[in-house]
């Protein structure tokens, strides 16, 4: 597999409220194929994702120094940015879940696969949408959608598998 660039990629929510709406704070893959998809539109840049272990520090006298330990898992804040548009189904979706404050699913496809006979990278993962601010800007600016996303799951990647023909 080589790198790849990010111009192709689709992210998408869950929004159906009974399936939309994770009941667990550890889905497993078969929870998320179940769900319906709705994909956001003109997404300009869908941050990151992926967890971060907090640093625990000890001091230990006898040799002075400090030792690192991984701490809990934190797959933080993911920061998505959209062209508005005040009539995409993705978009009114994630201004909905904002106000809910409810926790929901979130599907990011990536545009990697290694070849036809390949399907892509896929992330599937919780979040509660904690931000829906619209980013006027100047008189030469695109007006944007900005969302922060609060990840609280872990975060599922499915690799490229091989496409049965």
């Amino acid at each position: 597999m080589t790198v790849n660039t990010a111009a192709g990629s689709i992210l998408s929510i869950a929004t159906a409220p009974s399936s939309g709406v994770l009941t667990s704070l550890n889905p497993v893959l078969s929870d998320y194929l179940a769900m319906t998809w709705t994909a956001l539109g003109e997404v300009e840049d869908a941050g990151s994702v992926g967890d971060s272990a907090a640093d625990i520090t000890f001091e230990s006298l006898a040799d002075a120094r400090v030792r690192h330990f991984a701490g809990p898992f934190d797959a933080g804040t993911e920061r998505v940015i959209c062209g508005y548009d005040g009539q995409d189904t993705g978009q009114l979706a994630m201004e909905a879940g904002q106000a809910s404050r409810l926790l929901y699913a979130f599907k990011l496809e990536l545009k990697d696969r290694p070849s036809l006979d390949y399907s892509n990278t896929v992330k599937y993962y919780g979040a509660r949408i904690l931000n829906a601010g619209v980013n006027v800007g100047n008189a030469r600016n695109v007006v944007r959608h900005e969302f922060s996303l609060g990840i609280n799951t872990a975060v599922i990647t499915v690799p490229p598998a091989f496409i049965t023909p």
